[in-house]
């Protein structure tokens, strides 16, 4: 059972990744939001976008490799735990 406290900490979580998510570098974000969010396969989002999928992996993983050291960073003002793991 989540208590007042946990549900609080989720929420702060999400709007903070977030906040993150929307400050990625147009090209990463749109990456990143179609794999993450919208769930496509890197081959789909090559589709979509017209990219070679070379091209999408390298922008996930800078989206990627951004996120965490972001976070990291806020973890590491402001004492917070952000679960990069699922990214």
């Amino acid at each position: 059972m989540d208590t007042p406290e946990t549900v609080y900490l989720k929420k702060e979580r999400e709007i903070g990744l977030q906040e993150r998510i929307q400050g990625l570098d147009k090209d990463y974000r749109v990456v990143f939001i179609l794999r993450y969010l919208q769930f496509l396969s890197y081959q789909e989002i090559g589709e979509r976008l017209s990219l070679p999928v070379s091209t999408v992996q390298m922008r996930l993983y800078r989206a990627r490799k951004k996120l965490r050291e972001c976070l990291s960073d806020l973890e590491g003002r402001e004492g917070l735990i952000y679960g990069m793991h699922e990214v």
